[in-house]
């Protein structure tokens, strides 16, 4: 998005304030990314500090709500209607909706700690700005609560403990609700057979929930920044990355395998 040609000339801390507005999806990440590359900066000039494991948890847990909020209007608002219109069926649900509760749920308890969502700055080198209390806690706990129901009565039609056990694609079948209607409808219009990946997948960043490192395509092995490469496109900001000259899968199927999750392992298999 060319973030880094916007804070030329910039104090370092800025990026605090000015990375979160770029976009108004995934603002959060770039908050936290912000704020790593400063921590990253500081350690490197000699600075000793070090963060709290209360302040990485507050970090981990709004990070985890923004990609639920991503994700679910993805599912609603892109997949879906896609796969629709390719079945030639058209629903009478209302799937902004949908999407729009769930999003707004779960981006309730992000805004707990970080203070408003989108754009919000609640990060800091070595910390957090916020000190949640007790009522805090309870109230986040509820809003979590209130967005499993609806997955599980809304997007899956089961209980949130089975959907994570899952670890084979012949159990797929069980899933029901919104969710199952896309795996469906991916099956039913044989797509689940086109279009392979490299077979090599990457993740530069870590959290308690993926950590980084690549796979090719199931052996996990640790990446040296020497062999990260950047090559800028024509007519755009944008960029290509390239791990020793050669491209990788990124996103959440990505860390999936570097997690060594056991349904996306198996997916990968099955359909490469």
């Amino acid at each position: 998005r060319g973030i880094e040609n916007i804070l030329v000339g910039k104090a370092p801390r800025d990026a605090l304030v000015i990375t979160p507005r770029v976009c108004g999806i995934c603002n959060h990440a770039h908050l936290i990314a912000s704020v790593k590359a400063l921590e990253d900066g500081y350690q490197k000039a000699g600075v000793e500090a070090k963060l709290t494991k209360k302040a990485e948890d507050i970090r981990e847990f709004t990070l985890a709500c923004e990609l639920i909020q991503n994700h679910i209007k993805w599912l609603y608002l892109s997949i879906l209607p896609q796969l629709e219109r390719l079945s030639n069926g058209r629903t009478t649900q209302n799937y902004a909706l949908k999407a729009s509760y769930l999003s707004s749920t779960i981006t309730k308890a992000l805004a707990i700690f970080a203070g408003q969502w989108p754009h919000s700055s609640y990060a800091v080198p070595f910390g957090v700005t916020c000190d949640p209390t007790f009522i805090d806690m309870i109230q986040a706990e509820n809003i979590i609560d209130e967005s499993i129901k609806f997955f599980e009565q809304v997007v899956t039609e089961m209980k949130l403990d089975d959907t994570l056990s899952m670890n084979s694609v012949v159990e797929l079948p069980k899933i029901g609700g919104d969710f199952g209607k896309v795996i469906s409808m991916i099956l039913s219009n044989n797509l689940a057979d086109k279009g392979k990946s490299h077979g090599r997948f990457i993740v530069f960043g870590d959290s308690l929930s993926f950590k980084r490192g690549k796979s090719v395509p199931t052996q996990i092995s640790n990446i040296r920044v020497r062999f990260i490469k950047e090559s800028s496109q024509i007519d755009t900001v944008a960029k290509a990355i390239t791990y020793k000259n050669k491209h990788y899968e990124v996103g959440s199927l990505a860390r999936g395998m570097i997690a060594k999750e056991p349904i996306v392992k198996n997916l990968h298999k099955r359909y490469k």
